[in-house]
C-alpha cells in the first residue's frame, strides 16, 4: 500500500470502499496537514479537532474527488475551509449585540437618593458606610 500514490489510494477508497487506503492517507498526511492547521489556528487542541474534521470532510466528500487531480491540493483546500469556518464561528461568538451591551451598562448603574452613580464600585462598602454615618 505504501507504493500507491495518494490519488490511487483515493481511487481505491471511492471505487472499492477500501478503508485501509483511507487509513494510509491519514497516516501520510497527519504530520503535514496537522502542522498546516496548527500554524493557521495557533492552538494545539483546536488543530487536533480540525485535523479530524478535515478528514471527516474528505471521507464524506470522497465521491466528489476527481482522481486526475492531486489529492494534496484538494486536502489542503478542505483544511483551509475548515479553519476559515472555525475562525468565523469564533468571531460570531465574540460579537456582542449593541442592545445587550446597553442593557449590561444600564444594569451596572446604581440608583441612589441623590441620583445615579455610574460606577458603583468606585468606593468600598466601608467608605460608603462611613459617609452615611457622617451624614446622619
Amino acid at each position: 500500500m505504501n507504493t500507491c500514490s495518494d490519488e490511487q489510494l483515493m481511487s481505491s477508497l471511492i471505487k472499492e470502499g477500501d478503508m485501509k487506503a483511507f487509513e494510509e492517507l491519514i497516516t501520510r498526511y497527519e504530520p503535514l496537514l496537522f502542522n498546516f492547521i496548527y500554524r493557521y489556528m495557533g492552538d494545539f487542541h483546536t488543530a487536533q479537532d480540525l485535523f479530524q474534521e478535515t478528514f471527516y470532510h474528505i471521507f464524506k466528500n470522497r465521491k466528489t474527488f476527481i482522481v486526475d487531480l492531486r489529492f494534496s491540493t484538494w486536502a489542503y483546500r478542505i483544511a483551509t475551509n475548515v479553519c476559515i469556518d472555525e475562525l468565523r464561528k469564533k468571531a460570531r461568538e465574540l460579537e456582542v449585540p449593541l442592545e445587550e451591551n446597553n442593557l449590561a451598562h444600564e444594569s451596572s448603574l446604581q440608583f441612589t437618593d441623590r441620583g445615579v452613580n455610574p460606577n458603583p464600585f468606585d468606593s468600598s462598602l466601608e467608605e460608603r458606610l462611613i459617609k452615611k454615618d457622617l451624614e446622619e
